[in-house]
């Protein structure tokens, strides 16, 4: 995977600034995605209802805000 930080207390977070603030990855038109995240990501975070996926759509928006 690209364009993933780790912070000092091992928490990874995808950095695609530019694909944040509109710019489109090339190749797939209007078939990709608007978030990038896979399924081993939210796996890795508990699952979509875990509080930890939770902190991570909170921080999400905070720092798209």
């Amino acid at each position: 995977m690209e364009n993933l930080m780790i912070d000092k207390d091992g928490l990874f977070f995808h950095i695609d600034f530019g694909f944040i603030f509109g710019k489109e990855p090339g190749g797939k038109g209007k078939l990709a995605s608007k978030i990038r995240i896979s399924k081993t990501m939210i796996h890795v975070m508990g699952g979509v209802k875990s509080p930890l996926f939770a902190k991570f759509e909170k921080k999400f928006v905070e720092s798209f805000i």
